[in-house]
């Protein structure tokens, strides 16, 4: 299996909540009224809705793929998957709802990645997964499984991820138990009324990279279709025209890279100026990388 999937298939079992905590600047009211939740940071509850990154060579996608009952409840399967041209598996199967004061619980988690309810771990009672007191610059949980500890702690609250500002930035810290040593840290960046828009692994070093949200379907559960598909979140502008793609404001020096969905490389090129022309086949959907940053389009 691959190594990215197995680190992300064993974060995908830390369910033991140990303790929250809050050690509060600002501290937003629970769920009256309009006041913001954690629900409103996550993607929205119905089936079908998907937020898809793009880093290191390989798309990750999560998404709500059916609903099942736990103990009469209704709870959503939030699959996450990867792949790119030379591997593809799911590393997480969780059953996700959110609850009366708008925390994001989990009811179950799948330990064979097959999706199927009956071979699911069910928990004795729903635990916190993304709280409210992440609304909470300084809070934190702290949770641990095996031979490691895991604390998610809230750096900010009005974080920047490309275009998207007051972002919940969540820094994922797992240590092992044994010997002390940090195995892992990552910040997440979750966007109102979308969820994960940016993922930034910071440690260890041979992993150091960052996966920026290239497409996502977020309907609200009512069926009122408030976001959806490719989001454009950068100041740089790729648009089509006729038979090449055109990628406009990139800096100079900058690298443009374009893949196949897949994560193939087609070509490479250095901007030059304020526009750069790219001519491909046409009919075809392509990730077009601007240094760090990457768009999708369709020609």
């Amino acid at each position: 299996m691959n190594t990215h999937i197995k680190l992300k298939s064993f974060l995908a079992t830390f369910f033991l909540l140990l303790s929250f905590g809050i050690n509060a600047q600002t501290m937003l009211s629970e769920k009256e009224g309009t006041s913001p939740t954690a629900s409103d940071y996550y993607l929205p509850f119905r089936v079908g809705n998907y937020i898809k990154l793009y880093g290191w060579n390989r798309n990750t996608k999560y998404s709500y793929v059916k609903t099942d009952k736990i103990n009469g409840v209704t709870y959503f399967l939030e699959q996450g998957e990867e792949w790119n041209d030379q591997f593809s598996g799911i590393f997480r199967n969780m059953w996700l709802r959110e609850d009366e004061e708008g925390n994001i619980v989990i009811g179950a988690y799948g330990t064979k990645n097959d999706g199927d309810i009956n071979s699911a771990v069910i928990l004795p009672t729903p635990s916190k997964y993304f709280p409210n007191s992440y609304l909470t610059v300084n809070s934190y949980a702290t949770y641990s499984n095996q031979d490691e500890v895991g604390t998610d702690s809230v750096i900010s609250t009005t974080a920047t991820a490309g275009a998207y500002t007051n972002c919940i930035q969540v820094r994922s810290t797992n240590k092992y138990i044994s010997s002390g040593a940090i195995r892992l840290i990552e910040d997440n960046y979750y966007a109102y009324n979308i969820g994960l828009v940016m993922q930034k692994r910071i440690f260890p070093a041979s992993q150091v990279h960052t996966n920026y949200i290239v497409e996502y379907v977020a309907n609200s559960p009512t069926g009122i279709n408030n976001l959806r598909l490719v989001d454009n979140a950068f100041n740089f502008k790729v648009y089509t025209e006729q038979d090449a793609i055109v990628v406009a404001n990139a800096n100079y020096g900058d690298k443009i890279s374009v893949y196949t969905p897949l994560g193939t490389l087609l070509q490479t090129m250095i901007a030059t100026n304020n526009e750069t022309r790219i001519i491909v086949p046409g009919n075809q959907i392509y990730l077009i990388k601007i240094a760090d940053k990457v768009f999708k389009v369709a020609l």
